[in-house]
Order: structure tokens, then C-alpha cells, then sequence
């Protein structure tokens, strides 16, 4: 043990300033105003100080003890000295194992702190938000948590350049609420250095007075700078506040830039939202616009078309009035009789198929005068009546025409009931002719959709009176927009409903339904050859005196009178004149 003596409290203070000593004993019993050394000793010296003396000297000692001695000691002897020296060194390792223990539970209890904070301040930031809401809770939170009178939140704004969007307390001087240049300011500084900054700056008031700022940049995990805190007192702040900015940084960019992203999306959102129904709107006035122009121009068409009919009806007219008057002029009679006699050429045909209008009679006239030798042709058939296949008819029917209704995209079928006998007796040739034209007919007047051939038996109360026998009826329905007018009755169908009348059927015409026409066929399912009608030839004509290169005239009527005009007419002319009412007679 080393041992170092002073003679002074000079030379004891300068003893104490070279080495570091165990403990310092003082002889109170040779040292003047002993306290007063004490009192110097204890200020200067870190160890512990025993004050030594004399018996008599126990109030001075007790007072040095009061005064921070680490013991008294009355009687110098080694073991008490000893003693006394260890009893020292035990007190001050207790009081630096309580240091210690003070500082440890001092860091627990500020981290303690720094961690409620977080747990409290994320609990702020949970949930949806807008984006200033968040930026006022957090800025709010950070306030009240660490007592500070003032919290500012910036975002940045990219290149340099910042925004508040949160504030708590006064607006410091020197910031705008637009946006604005980081610069070499405070915030700049820290933004820059990515870490927090704590320091305190001069009041504008006085040179003597501070005001401290506590600034952390929020940066998130891939280094983006999202955001800047600030937080400022005019008391002194502590250093679990920048631990706390400087563990709530990151979470809180995060958070703030989620947000931004999510308020970003939703702008986009919005915005396409707003896109696309203004192209609806646009979308809907361009539809209303071009179905306005379609009507416009459909009704233009329709005019058109109406101007066109009515000049080819006007010239129709004009051609047929011409030709009725030349047959008049030849004749000698006047246009209703030549009409009348055409009327007559065409008396087998069913009242629905019979044209009504002057015009339609009119084109109708004409056409079967001008035609008068297809005519003749087309209804000068011999009836041969043999027993006909239905099903067979049809699949026959539905070969040939196929292809005519796949070209127009129609759908083309037959529907045969299961009543619909297996044989019928008529002439095979005329029904599958008549059947054929009415089928080309609807093809040909329908645009899309279908054309069915419905097959079935016709039902008792269908049958005209004095019918018994079984009748066969055939359908052709068709989806055609608009019926046909008097005046589109073709001589085909005409000629058609000539020859159900020579088979001792007749055809109906169906015009119930506002979309689509029905053309009915009824025939019997067994037809007599005698069903076909031979007219009695009138009493004489010129047929036994013709010559090669006479002029003759053929007459075609059932009506004595007019015949017998006819013929008197024609051989006033200077024609000869061959009278009939059927062409089976000619040869």
C-alpha cells in the first residue's frame, strides 16, 4: 500500500491532482480550522475522506461526517484504520452499483417512453385517411406525447421542394403555405444529411433567449424522402424526443406515402371515371345523332323510293292505258270491256288474290294481255292424277331451294304434323309447281329470319261446304317487314292459284300478323281428274278456216256475250277469230 503524506492543503489538493488515491485521511488534532480543510478536501477530492483525531475532538469529527467525511476515527490504531478503510470502499461501490442502477432504470424508463410512443402513434395512423387528416394527427400526437408547444409536417415535393400540409402552434416566419424551396434552411440541412437534427437558435425578441428545434427527415426503405418533421419549444429538449422522431421516421413516411398513393389513385379514379362518362355522354348524343341521321335518311329513302314507285306507276299506268286502248281501238269497245274480259281470263282466282284498286287491275290487265301466250302455255296442263308422297315431296322441295336460302341467310324447313296421311292423289307435277313458286316467292320477300313450310291436315270447320273428303293443307310462312300490295301481285302467283283451282284446290292469303305472310295452300287428298274445269265452247268461231298467214286473233273467255262481240269485231277487221273457254280443246 502506498502512502503519500501533505503537510497543507495546498500540497494535498496538488498531491490529489497528480494520481488517482484509495482514501484520504485527515489528522484533525494537528490541522488548523480543521473543518475548513475538510470543507476544501471534500470539494476537491473524488474517494473517500476519514477525518482523524483526538477523543476531546468528537464534535468536529461528527460535523466533518455531516459535512461528507466518509468516517471518524478517534484512536489512530491499524485495525480500526483498516477497518474503516474497507467499510469506505463498500459504501462507494454501493453508491456506484446505485448510479448505475439509476442510469440503467433512467434508460429503461426512456425506452419505455420512446416505445409507447411509437405503439400510440401508429395506433393515430391506423386506418383510411386523407391525407392532410393523417399529417394533423401525426404532427397533433407527437405534440401532446413529448409536451412541445409547436410541430410542423412537410412533404416533399420532388426536386428540392417541400409543402406544409400540417401545422401545431405559430407559423414561423420564414415558411409559406404554397410550396417552396428547401434551400439551405433548417429543413433543408436536415433533408440533406437524412438524419435527425437538435439544436437551438436565437428569438428574434432577445439575444439571451433560445429557441430550440428538433427536425427529422422520414425516409422510407428504399431512401425515398417522403416527408420532414419539425417540432420546436423555447424549453430545452431532451434527448428521448430525437429518439423518439428518430424511431417514428420511417413507419411514418411509409404511412404518409401510402396515403399519398392511395389519394393518387383515387384522383386517377376519379378522373377516369369522369373520362368515361363524358365519352358515354358523347358516345350517347353521337347514337341519338346517327339514329337521327339514319331516320332522316330512311325517310328520305322512303321518299325517294314513294317518287319512284309513283313514276313507274304514272308511266305503268301511261303503258297500260296505251295498250287497253289500242286493244279498244281494235275491238271497237271501250277499256271496260277489254277489262271485263281479262277479269274473266282470271275468274278461277281466290277473292283474297283478287286486286281491288284501278291501278293494280290496270297493271294486271295489261300484264296478262302482253303475256296472254305464256299464258295460255302455263295453263294449258293436262291433269294426271297419281299418288304423291308428302314426305317425299318435301324433302324434294327442301333439296331445290336450300341453297337459295342459304345465299340470303334465311332459315328454310318444313314441319310435317303426324297426321298428314302417307300418300295423297293428286297431279304431282302442278303441286310441286305450285308449291315451288310460293316458296320462291317468300324467299325472295323475306330479309332475314326464316321461311317455314308448316304440313298438316286441315281441320273440319277449315273445309268450304260441300267439301267431305280430306283436305291436305301446305303453309309457307314467312317473316317478311312489309305484305305485299295489290299491285306486287305477281302473275306467277296468280298463274299458281289458276293451277290449285285446276287440282280442285285454292290458295289463301294470310295478312293477320303484322310481320310476315302466310300463303295456305288446300287441296284435296284425293283429287278426280273431273275436278278440272272444261268450259263449253262457244257456238262457232274461225278455226276450221285458218290459213297459215292469216291474221287471227285468239279470244279467251266464258262469257257468251263478250265472245260473240269479240268475234264480230275481229271479222269486221278483217281477223280470224278462235273462241275458247279451256286450251285442253286447241291443238
Amino acid at each position: 500500500m502506498d502512502i503519500f503524506y501533505a503537510t497543507s492543503i495546498a500540497e494535498a489538493c496538488a498531491i490529489l491532482g497528480q494520481e488517482d488515491y484509495d482514501v484520504i485521511l485527515v489528522d484533525l488534532s494537528v490541522t488548523p480550522e480543521p473543518l475548513v480543510v475538510m470543507a476544501d478536501l471534500l470539494a476537491a477530492a473524488t474517494m473517500p475522506v476519514i477525518a482523524l483525531g483526538m477523543e476531546d475532538q468528537a464534535e468536529v469529527g461528527l460535523a466533518a461526517v455531516r459535512n461528507g467525511a466518509a468516517d471518524w476515527l478517534s484512536e489512530p490504531e491499524g485495525a480500526t484504520v483498516a477497518r474503516s478503510l474497507l467499510l469506505a470502499n463498500i459504501r462507494d461501490e454501493n453508491e456506484a452499483r446505485l448510479r448505475r442502477q439509476e442510469t440503467d432504470a433512467g434508460q429503461a424508463l426512456e425506452e419505455a417512453w420512446v416505445r409507447t410512443g411509437e405503439t400510440r402513434l401508429h395506433s393515430v395512423m391506423r386506418g383510411s385517411m386523407e391525407m392532410d387528416d393523417l399529417c394533423n394527427n401525426i404532427v397533433s400526437f407527437l405534440c401532446d406525447y413529448t409536451d412541445l408547444s409547436e410541430g410542423r409536417f412537410y412533404t416533399i415535393e420532388g426536386a428540392g421542394r417541400a409543402r406544409l400540409v400540417a401545422c401545431v402552434g405559430p407559423l414561423p416566419a420564414d415558411i409559406s403555405l404554397d410550396l417552396f424551396s428547401l434551400g439551405d434552411s433548417r429543413l433543408g440541412n436536415a433533408a440533406r444529411k437524412r438524419h435527425c437534427m437538435m439544436f437551438g437558435e436565437p428569438t428574434p425578441d432577445g439575444e439571451d433567449e433560445q429557441h430550440y428545434y428538433l427536425i427529422a427527415p422520414c425516409v422510407a426503405d428504399d431512401e425515398e424522402l417522403v416527408g420532414v418533421i419539425e417540432l420546436g419549444s423555447s424549453m430545452q429538449l431532451r434527448i428521448q424526443d430525437r429518439r423518439l422522431l428518430e424511431e417514428i421516421a420511417e413507419p411514418v413516411a411509409l404511412t404518409v406515402r401510402a396515403a399519398r398513393t392511395h389519394f393518387e389513385k383515387q384522383e386517377l379514379l376519379t378522373a377516369t371515371q369522369k373520362l368515361a362518362h363524358e365519352m358515354q355522354v358523347q358516345q350517347m348524343e353521337l347514337k341519338f345523332a346517327f339514329t337521327e341521321l339514319e331516320d332522316e335518311n330512311r325517310s328520305l329513302e322512303a321518299a325517294n323510293e314513294r317518287l319512284r314507285l309513283k313514276v313507274e306507276s304514272l308511266s305503268q299506268v301511261s303503258a297500260d292505258k296505251a295498250v287497253l286502248d289500242g286493244y279498244g281501238q281494235l275491238f271497237g269497245v271501250g277499256d271496260d270491256a277489254v277489262y271485263h274480259a281479262a277479269v274473266i281470263i282470271l275468274s278461277a282466282l281466290h277473292e283474297s288474290m283478287t286486286p281491288s284498286s284501278d291501278a293494280a287491275k290496270l297493271r294486271l290487265v295489261s300484264e296478262v294481255v302482253r303475256k296472254l301466250p305464256a299464258l295460255t302455255e302455263a295453263l294449258a296442263n293436262e291433269f294426271s292424277a297419281i299418288e304423291v308422297e308428302p314426305v317425299m315431296l318435301c324433302e324434294h322441295l327442301k333439296e331445290s331451294y336450300q341453297s337459295n336460302a342459304e345465299s340470303r341467310n334465311l332459315t328454310f324447313d318444313f314441319k310435317l304434323s303426324q297426321n298428314v296421311p302417307a300418300t295423297i292423289h293428286t297431279d304431282s307435277e302442278l303441286l310441286h309447281e305450285i308449291l315451288g313458286t310460293l316458296i320462291r316467292e317468300a324467299l325472295e320477300a323475306t330479309d332475314s329470319g326464316a321461311v317455314t313450310v308448316v304440313v298438316e291436315l286441315a281441320a273440319p270447320d277449315e273445309r268450304p261446304a260441300g267439301i267431305d273428303g280430306e283436305m291436305i293443307v301446305f303453309a309457307i310462312e314467312d317473316n317478311r317487314t312489309s305484305h305485299l300490295t295489290e299491285s306486287q301481285l305477281s302473275l306467277e302467283l296468280l298463274v299458281a292459284a289458276h293451277r290449285a283451282q285446276a287440282i280442285g284446290g285454292w290458295i289463301d292469303r294470310d295478312l293477320s300478323s303484322e310481320e310476315g305472310e302466310t300463303f295456305t295452300l288446300y287441296l284435296p287428298t284425293y283429287a278426280e281428274e273431273s275436278l278440272a274445269h272444261i268450259a263449253e265452247l262457244p257456238a262457232s268461231d274461225d278455226r276450221d278456216k285458218l290459213n297459215a298467214n292469216d291474221a287471227s286473233v285468239l279470244i279467251w273467255t266464258t262469257d257468251e256475250t263478250l265472245s260473240t262481240q269479240f268475234y264480230s269485231k275481229c271479222s269486221e277487221a278483217g281477223y280470224r277469230a278462235v273462241v275458247t273457254a279451256n286450251f285442253d280443246d286447241l291443238d
